[in-house]
């Protein structure tokens, strides 16, 4: 403490600390006023400190009694409209005034917790549950239906406890661990910005969200490239495309496509497989631009800072919970045939197996059931929407890589197989339908993407299977030239399936010679300058504007798809 005359001194950075939850407890759990603060912690702990002392540290600890204007008009207003009012919950305690808590109960009984609404809180020790032994009998407190450890309260009436001596110290509430507390605030964010952008109307739950030029898909499809480079050693050409696709960010912002939380949550767990450094490097990007753009308070904000404090061990463990969270939203939202949600399903699948939250069993369950909810009928007896085979083959092949990553590449060549015979039997009936000259029947086309998906999957066969280099080379060799036939030579498609060809080809047992002959018939660096020339140029013209008008009208513009490639 620095001395102040005689008689005391003021508390120090060290004080307030050792200090914190003895005052906290006073002030918030036990809503004594500050000069009743004041004077306990001056007569019992020699603790001295001004009012203007007290109240920074009391803001600096998140203790705010008072709600901000627009907090307690959006609670009024989610209360009125008849939807559960995301109320905060601080320490087990609701902020605000009686007059607003008194209003939110009236409306929405069941947001806050019964001791919020009484004309005073009892003034008596708390103490926290001890564990699952059944030796203590609790009750938690909570706001509206989220409950969170770190808020988790247990009132013990006294006599519950036999006779003892008195306590030489009030009881201590302990802290939840930081990977509970703000996997906790990354799901209140969650749940707080999907419930409010549907009853804004930015989102139509009556409609369809399901876009074949999906922006948050196309922007997590461009940094799987740039990842993939920068995995290859190709780290210019890398980091140029994924700065890109860091300034390109904004404008995702704007866009608010409904899954934009899952697909950028996704994309920093695939650059965590390079290197932890640049997963950081993104989330911090993202939590700042959410910050300054949107302001702290704004659920984009608390998501991304939330996740920025967690680390990404347990970035890692919390995708189960977020991905369920918003799915579990969508489906109370929006109608149950919605081909945004069947579509993102299969990736969902994908994302949660992957990352260890599902069995394998479980994702083929959920693919299973996708594929049987595109192929339906719609309720009038008319067929399915047209696109249900190109969906059901992009769907079986996420099952296929599925299969390959768990080592079980005996289950996914077959699946593989009847895939490609699907695709070569469109092809045939698409060139008999063009030679009659009526357009083929809808339903039956296989997308380019999804034959670069074939073509990929194959290529990942080989290599889960262990096959010869030859044999991986043909296989490379075969994609290659697909997708220069198909897509361009300068398209994403192609320059990585010619990045993939020349990192195998100059291998410890590569072709050099058939690596020099690839690069003489291919410019590689020319052909990837165009790709992040047109993806710079989309920046540009979309600067400040919303992603409506960011396609490049021309020949050559790339096929993208909503569907992720992260494979």
């Amino acid at each position: 403490m620095s001395i102040v005359g005689s008689q005391h001194v003021w508390a120090s950075q060290d004080d307030w600390e050792a200090h914190r939850e003895t005052i906290s407890r006073l002030y918030w759990d036990e809503c004594r006023p500050l000069p009743d603060v004041m004077e306990i912690m001056r007569s019992e702990h020699n603790f001295h400190a001004t009012p203007r002392m007290f109240k920074f540290r009391f803001k600096k600890w998140g203790l705010a009694k008072n709600l901000k204007n627009d907090q307690d008009e959006e609670i009024r207003v989610q209360a009125a409209s008849g939807g559960n009012p995301a109320v905060p919950l601080i320490r087990g305690r609701v902020p605000g005034s009686k007059k607003l808590k008194r209003y939110v109960h009236r409306l929405a009984p069941n947001s806050l917790p019964e001791s919020s609404i009484g004309p005073s809180r009892v003034r008596s020790p708390v103490c926290r549950a001890t564990g699952n032994d059944g030796s203590v009998s609790s009750r938690v407190v909570s706001a509206g239906s989220t409950t969170s450890s770190s808020s988790s309260v247990v009132t013990t009436p006294r006599s519950f406890y036999p006779p003892s001596p008195p306590p030489t110290s009030v009881p201590v509430l302990l802290d939840a661990p930081d990977s509970l507390k703000f996997t906790h605030q990354t799901l209140r964010a969650v749940l707080e910005y999907t419930s409010n952008r549907v009853r804004k109307g930015v989102w139509d739950s009556s409609g369809d969200l399901y876009d074949s030029e999906d922006h948050a898909e196309n922007w997590h499809n461009k940094l799987f490239q740039a990842s993939g480079m920068i995995q290859r050693g190709k780290f210019r050409e890398g980091f140029r495309l994924l700065d890109i696709c860091y300034k390109s960010y904004t404008a995702q912002l704007d866009a608010e496509h409904p899954f934009l939380i899952i697909e950028t949550y996704t994309s920093v767990l695939r650059l965590a497989r390079i290197e932890h450094a640049l997963a950081h490097s993104l989330v911090r990007y993202i939590a700042g631009l959410c910050r300054i753009r949107l302001g702290p308070g704004h659920p984009l904000a608390r998501f991304w800072a939330g996740l920025l404090a967690m680390g990404l061990p347990q970035v890692r463990q919390a995708i189960g919970a977020v991905v369920r969270v918003q799915y579990d939203l969508f489906d109370a939202y929006f109608a149950p045939g919605a081909e945004f949600l069947i579509v993102q399903n299969v990736d969902a699948a994908r994302t949660l197996h992957e990352s260890g939250c599902i069995p394998l069993s479980s994702a083929e369950t959920i693919i299973a059931r996708a594929i049987q909810q595109r192929c339906r009928p719609s309720p009038d007896g008319s067929p399915p929407r047209p696109g249900a085979d190109d969906f059901v083959c992009w769907a079986r092949l996420v099952l296929a890589l599925l299969y390959i990553r768990d080592g079980r590449c005996d289950l996914a060549a077959p699946v593989i197989d009847d895939v490609g015979r699907q695709i070569y039997a469109a092809e045939r009936k698409q060139q008999q339908q063009q030679q009659k000259q009526p357009p083929p029947p809808p339903g039956e086309e296989i997308s380019l993407f999804t034959q670069n998906e074939y073509h990929t999957m194959r290529v990942h066969l080989l290599r889960g299977s262990g096959a010869p280099s030859a044999s991986l080379a043909a296989g490379l060799r075969e994609r290659f030239d697909f997708c220069l036939r198909t897509s361009g030579p300068s398209n994403h498609y192609t320059t990585r399936a010619f990045d993939e060809l020349d990192e195998l080809y100059r291998g410890p047992a590569g072709d050099v010679a058939a690596a020099e002959r690839l690069r003489a018939d291919f410019d590689f660096a020319v052909q990837w300058d165009e790709v992040c020339r047109r993806e710079e140029e989309r920046v540009a013209a979309t600067a400040g504007h919303g992603l409506g008008e960011c396609r490049v009208i021309g020949e050559d513009v790339e096929s993208e798809d909503a569907r992720s490639d992260d494979t």
